[in-house]
């Protein structure tokens, strides 16, 4: 696995522990909105779910989700203490930003004031970097 590679699992774990955590946040409005269900002769489509089964699947995604955010925690640990041996500031807080605080590029070029080819230079600098020094952390 490459720096760049490893470095973007983090982030798109990140990603993933945000969609499972607005998942769970939605299925319980869901079932603390379930009513008493009326009885009639009209015929339904399917079987609707019941608040149990929400319930479950709610533990269910927060079991998956602690999981993640531990394999996170992990991956993220390494790549900080590869990132700290880099020797250069600005590389480190680039790769800090982008891979470890998941902002956007227009993030990051707002608050560094550096053009964008700055600080897509600076990235690609960082990420040979971050590969030298990675190899030496094994």
């Amino acid at each position: 696995m490459t720096a760049k590679e490893f470095l973007r699992s983090i982030r798109k774990m990140t990603l993933e522990i945000d969609a499972l955590g607005e998942e769970i946040t939605q299925l319980r409005h869901e079932a603390e909105g379930i009513r008493a269900m009326t009885l009639s002769d009209m015929p339904k489509g399917g079987q609707p779910k019941d608040a149990a089964d929400i319930i479950a699947e709610v533990c269910d995604l927060q079991r998956t989700r602690y999981a993640l955010v531990l394999e996170r925690l992990a991956k993220r640990e390494e790549a900080m203490v590869a990132i700290a041996q880099i020797a250069d500031g600005e590389e480190r807080t680039v790769l800090m930003m982008r891979y470890i605080l998941g902002k956007s590029w227009d993030e990051i070029v707002d608050e560094t004031h550096y053009a964008y080819s700055s600080v897509f230079k600076l990235h690609g600098e960082a990420l040979r970097s971050f590969e030298r020094v990675s190899k030496s952390v094994e």
